[in-house]
């Protein structure tokens, strides 16, 4: 089976999209300051053709199809633009070089002013920093530049119903007074156990008399009776 590594010089993680033959998807770390880069190694990919004779999804008719790893990568390469934000393939056994490291930097240096270029054109064009697409946004925070329009919209906010403190919509946990906001997310980040989860109690319905306890009986009967 053949495979090839896939280097990241730049800081951001950079996400493979799924694909029919990589239906989890992949991630290639980010590349932290005290290091050239990071990598992952990509093998040979199966796929599945399906031959439909009828309408039924299940009696379809799956032949396998080999996806070679040479596919894979002029896939990704060329939909996702991994050159430009600092990618670049050796063999897997392969120490990429400092001038393989520093191509591959110039490239996403050169793909971030074009970020920039665009950036600006945009806002010359519209004056408005809402039409200003993200990505062009940190190019300006990543290569340490300043634009009137280089402002990230911050994320919206809303209020802990149970403290009224100002938190992020849709956290599990409010910050302030930890109230769970959401049971199934926080317990999906192992922040709750099922123990923790509200137990129903049976509420009396409106209108319904309260059930009241018996009276306790004299066994001996009344005082002088026959």
């Amino acid at each position: 089976m053949g495979s090839i590594q896939i280097c990241n010089t730049s800081p951001e993680a950079i996400v493979l999209p799924r694909r029919t033959y990589n239906v989890l998807g992949w991630k290639i770390p980010a590349c932290p300051p005290d290091k050239p880069f990071t990598s992952i190694v990509i093998e040979d990919q199966m796929d599945v053709k399906k031959v439909y004779v009828t309408y039924a999804e299940n009696e379809a008719e799956k032949i396998p199809v080999p996806v070679p790893y040479q596919q894979v990568v002029a896939d990704y390469f060329g939909n996702e633009k991994l050159a430009q934000k600092g990618c670049f393939t050796c063999a897997p056994d392969h120490i990429p070089t400092e001038a393989e490291v520093t191509n591959a930097r110039n490239m996403r240096l050169k793909w971030l002013q074009g970020l920039v270029e665009a950036g600006d054109k945009e806002f010359m064009r519209t004056h408005k920093v809402d039409e200003i697409p993200d990505f062009c946004k940190l190019a300006v925070t990543e290569l340490g530049l300043k634009r009137e329009w280089a402002i990230v919209a911050p994320p919206p906010m809303t209020s802990c119903p149970a403290c009224g403190e100002t938190i992020n919509v849709g956290v599990a946990i409010c910050k302030s007074c930890h109230a769970i906001l959401d049971f199934e997310k926080a317990k999906a980040f192992g922040l709750v156990q099922e123990s923790n989860e509200p137990e129903t109690v049976a509420k009396r319905g409106p209108g319904r008399p309260k059930k009241e306890k018996p009276e306790e009986q004299d066994i001996d009967g009344p005082v002088g009776g026959i």
